[in-house]
Protein backbone atom coordinates (compact mmCIF):
# COMPACT_ATOMS: atom_id res chain seq x y z
CA UNK A 1 0.00 0.00 0.00
CA UNK A 2 1.41 2.97 -0.94
CA UNK A 3 0.26 7.24 -0.07
CA UNK A 4 0.46 8.94 -3.77
CA UNK A 5 -1.18 12.78 -4.34
CA UNK A 6 -3.51 13.46 -7.04
CA UNK A 7 -4.80 16.94 -8.26
CA UNK A 8 -8.45 17.55 -8.39
CA UNK A 9 -10.26 21.00 -9.60
CA UNK A 10 -12.74 22.25 -7.83
CA UNK A 11 -15.89 20.99 -8.72
CA UNK A 12 -14.27 17.18 -8.39
CA UNK A 13 -13.27 18.20 -5.02
CA UNK A 14 -17.36 19.18 -4.24
CA UNK A 15 -18.23 16.21 -6.06
CA UNK A 16 -16.31 13.97 -3.55
CA UNK A 17 -17.27 16.17 -0.94
CA UNK A 18 -21.11 15.28 -1.63
CA UNK A 19 -20.79 11.56 -2.27
CA UNK A 20 -21.10 11.94 -6.10
CA UNK A 21 -17.69 11.07 -7.26
CA UNK A 22 -16.52 7.41 -7.04
CA UNK A 23 -14.13 7.10 -10.42
CA UNK A 24 -11.63 8.95 -11.82
CA UNK A 25 -9.33 8.31 -15.39
CA UNK A 26 -6.23 9.52 -15.80
CA UNK A 27 -4.12 10.08 -19.30
CA UNK A 28 -1.21 7.49 -19.53
CA UNK A 29 1.87 9.34 -19.44
CA UNK A 30 3.40 6.91 -21.81
CA UNK A 31 0.71 6.10 -24.72
CA UNK A 32 0.47 2.46 -26.28
CA UNK A 33 1.20 1.97 -29.98
CA UNK A 34 -1.36 0.16 -31.09
CA UNK A 35 -1.49 -1.96 -34.65
CA UNK A 36 -5.24 -2.58 -35.50
CA UNK A 37 -5.62 -6.23 -37.14
CA UNK A 38 -9.06 -6.72 -38.73
CA UNK A 39 -11.64 -4.94 -36.21
CA UNK A 40 -8.72 -6.16 -33.37
CA UNK A 41 -6.33 -3.45 -31.77
CA UNK A 42 -2.75 -5.03 -30.58
CA UNK A 43 -0.87 -3.21 -28.00
CA UNK A 44 2.81 -3.43 -30.07
CA UNK A 45 4.63 -1.38 -26.61
CA UNK A 46 6.30 -3.01 -23.71
CA UNK A 47 3.17 -4.13 -21.88
CA UNK A 48 5.67 -3.37 -18.55
CA UNK A 49 4.55 0.35 -19.37
CA UNK A 50 0.87 -0.77 -18.29
CA UNK A 51 1.37 -4.01 -15.66
CA UNK A 52 3.56 -1.72 -13.81
CA UNK A 53 0.75 1.39 -13.40
CA UNK A 54 1.70 3.59 -10.42
CA UNK A 55 -1.79 3.13 -9.12
CA UNK A 56 -2.27 -0.55 -7.51
CA UNK A 57 -5.41 -1.63 -5.85
CA UNK A 58 -5.18 -0.92 -2.10
CA UNK A 59 -3.15 2.73 -2.43
CA UNK A 60 -4.19 5.59 -0.62
CA UNK A 61 -4.89 8.71 -2.96
CA UNK A 62 -4.68 12.45 -0.76
CA UNK A 63 -6.04 14.84 -2.77
CA UNK A 64 -4.60 17.86 -3.53
CA UNK A 65 -7.08 20.78 -3.82
CA UNK A 66 -7.08 24.76 -3.90
CA UNK A 67 -7.06 26.00 -0.99
CA UNK A 68 -5.92 29.54 0.97
CA UNK A 69 -3.12 30.09 3.52
CA UNK A 70 -2.20 32.58 5.62
CA UNK A 71 1.46 33.89 5.37
CA UNK A 72 3.00 36.68 2.26
CA UNK A 73 5.20 37.04 -0.20
CA UNK A 74 8.59 38.55 -1.09
CA UNK A 75 11.42 38.54 -3.46
CA UNK A 76 14.71 36.36 -2.90
CA UNK A 77 17.99 37.66 -4.52
CA UNK A 78 17.60 34.46 -7.22
CA UNK A 79 16.16 35.25 -10.83
CA UNK A 80 13.60 32.95 -13.13
CA UNK A 81 14.99 31.85 -16.45
CA UNK A 82 13.78 34.90 -18.14
CA UNK A 83 15.84 36.65 -15.85
CA UNK A 84 12.96 38.08 -13.46
CA UNK A 85 13.76 37.86 -9.75
CA UNK A 86 11.93 35.00 -8.01
CA UNK A 87 8.98 35.52 -5.47
CA UNK A 88 8.20 32.93 -2.74
CA UNK A 89 4.68 32.52 -0.77
CA UNK A 90 5.74 32.04 2.89
CA UNK A 91 3.06 30.76 4.72
CA UNK A 92 2.57 30.83 8.47
CA UNK A 93 2.69 26.79 9.23
CA UNK A 94 1.04 27.92 12.42
CA UNK A 95 -2.28 28.54 10.94
CA UNK A 96 -4.07 26.25 9.39
CA UNK A 97 -5.64 26.50 5.86
CA UNK A 98 -9.32 26.82 4.02
CA UNK A 99 -10.74 25.55 1.27
CA UNK A 100 -14.13 28.10 1.64
CA UNK A 101 -15.19 31.12 3.35
CA UNK A 102 -12.16 33.54 3.27
CA UNK A 103 -13.15 37.10 1.92
CA UNK A 104 -10.09 39.22 2.14
CA UNK A 105 -8.19 37.41 -0.09
CA UNK A 106 -4.96 39.58 -1.07
CA UNK A 107 -3.25 39.74 -4.45
CA UNK A 108 -0.19 37.45 -5.20
CA UNK A 109 1.20 41.05 -6.19
CA UNK A 110 1.96 42.50 -2.98
CA UNK A 111 5.32 42.44 -1.17
CA UNK A 112 5.63 41.19 2.38
CA UNK A 113 1.74 41.82 3.49
CA UNK A 114 0.91 39.44 5.58
CA UNK A 115 -3.11 37.60 5.07
CA UNK A 116 -4.91 35.33 3.35
CA UNK A 117 -4.04 34.05 -0.32
CA UNK A 118 -5.55 31.46 -2.55
CA UNK A 119 -3.28 28.63 -3.59
CA UNK A 120 -3.13 26.08 -6.19
CA UNK A 121 -3.05 22.48 -5.95
CA UNK A 122 0.23 21.90 -7.03
CA UNK A 123 0.90 23.61 -3.52
CA UNK A 124 -1.09 21.69 -1.22
CA UNK A 125 0.98 19.70 1.22
CA UNK A 126 0.00 16.24 2.48
CA UNK A 127 -0.47 17.18 6.19
CA UNK A 128 -3.19 19.92 5.22
CA UNK A 129 -5.01 17.08 2.87
CA UNK A 130 -8.61 16.55 3.74
CA UNK A 131 -9.78 13.77 1.49
CA UNK A 132 -8.33 10.69 1.09
CA UNK A 133 -9.41 7.83 -1.48
CA UNK A 134 -8.63 4.31 -0.94
CA UNK A 135 -8.29 2.41 -4.67
CA UNK A 136 -10.98 -0.41 -4.77
CA UNK A 137 -9.90 -1.16 -8.27
CA UNK A 138 -7.82 -0.38 -11.45
CA UNK A 139 -7.90 -0.79 -15.34
CA UNK A 140 -6.11 0.41 -18.48
CA UNK A 141 -8.74 1.35 -20.74
CA UNK A 142 -9.36 3.98 -23.64
CA UNK A 143 -10.66 7.19 -22.69
CA UNK A 144 -14.05 6.66 -25.27
CA UNK A 145 -14.42 3.08 -23.43
CA UNK A 146 -16.50 5.07 -20.88
CA UNK A 147 -19.85 3.51 -19.98
CA UNK A 148 -23.20 6.06 -18.91
CA UNK A 149 -22.77 4.47 -15.10
CA UNK A 150 -19.13 5.12 -15.34
CA UNK A 151 -19.64 8.68 -16.32
CA UNK A 152 -22.33 9.24 -13.57
CA UNK A 153 -19.68 7.77 -11.08
CA UNK A 154 -16.92 9.97 -12.61
CA UNK A 155 -19.43 12.74 -10.53
CA UNK A 156 -21.78 14.27 -13.25
CA UNK A 157 -25.06 15.16 -11.67
CA UNK A 158 -28.54 15.96 -13.12
CA UNK A 159 -29.47 18.96 -14.31
CA UNK A 160 -31.84 20.36 -16.74
CA UNK A 161 -32.74 17.26 -18.44
CA UNK A 162 -29.18 16.58 -19.05
CA UNK A 163 -26.09 16.26 -16.78
CA UNK A 164 -23.56 18.00 -16.10
CA UNK A 165 -19.90 18.65 -13.85
CA UNK A 166 -20.60 21.89 -12.15
CA UNK A 167 -22.69 24.70 -10.55
CA UNK A 168 -24.77 26.34 -12.89
CA UNK A 169 -25.00 23.27 -15.65
CA UNK A 170 -20.88 23.47 -15.99
CA UNK A 171 -20.47 21.45 -18.53
CA UNK A 172 -24.17 20.57 -19.70
CA UNK A 173 -24.97 17.92 -21.83
CA UNK A 174 -27.89 15.57 -22.61
CA UNK A 175 -26.18 12.32 -21.47
CA UNK A 176 -23.05 12.01 -19.02
CA UNK A 177 -20.49 10.29 -20.64
CA UNK A 178 -21.30 13.28 -23.23
CA UNK A 179 -20.66 15.98 -20.61
CA UNK A 180 -17.68 13.93 -19.18
CA UNK A 181 -16.16 14.25 -22.74
CA UNK A 182 -16.63 18.03 -22.18
CA UNK A 183 -15.26 18.50 -19.11
CA UNK A 184 -12.05 16.15 -20.31
CA UNK A 185 -11.47 18.19 -22.71
CA UNK A 186 -11.42 21.05 -20.93
CA UNK A 187 -8.79 19.80 -18.68
CA UNK A 188 -6.39 18.03 -21.25
CA UNK A 189 -6.83 19.82 -24.47
CA UNK A 190 -9.86 20.09 -26.68
CA UNK A 191 -8.49 17.03 -28.69
CA UNK A 192 -8.51 14.88 -25.91
CA UNK A 193 -11.52 12.84 -26.42
CA UNK A 194 -10.97 12.66 -30.26
CA UNK A 195 -7.61 11.09 -29.83
CA UNK A 196 -9.41 8.36 -27.45
CA UNK A 197 -5.54 7.95 -25.10
CA UNK A 198 -5.13 5.08 -23.23
CA UNK A 199 -5.65 6.26 -19.71
CA UNK A 200 -5.93 4.45 -16.00
CA UNK A 201 -9.57 4.05 -14.93
CA UNK A 202 -8.93 4.02 -10.94
CA UNK A 203 -12.36 3.03 -8.41
CA UNK A 204 -11.96 4.29 -4.75
CA UNK A 205 -13.62 4.83 -1.83
CA UNK A 206 -13.62 8.14 -0.46
CA UNK A 207 -12.58 8.92 3.15
CA UNK A 208 -13.19 12.62 4.60
CA UNK A 209 -9.78 12.70 6.37
CA UNK A 210 -6.26 13.31 6.33
CA UNK A 211 -4.63 10.13 5.14
CA UNK A 212 -2.11 9.66 8.31
CA UNK A 213 -5.14 10.00 10.69
CA UNK A 214 -6.64 8.03 8.75
CA UNK A 215 -3.74 5.09 8.87
CA UNK A 216 -3.34 5.66 12.50
CA UNK A 217 -7.38 5.56 13.25
CA UNK A 218 -8.49 3.22 10.79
Amino acid sequence: MTDIPILFQPNMVDALLTNRKFKTRRILKVQPKVTIIGTNEWLTYPLKEILNYRIKKGDRLWVKEQHYAIGYWRTTDSFTKTGKPKRIFVRDTDEPVAFDGIHDVLSNSLERRYGWYKRNSLFHCKADSRITLTVTDVRIQRLQDISEADAIAEGAMEYDGGYCFGVGGLFWAATAKKSFEYLINSINGPDTWERNDWVGAISFEVHKGNVDQLRTNP
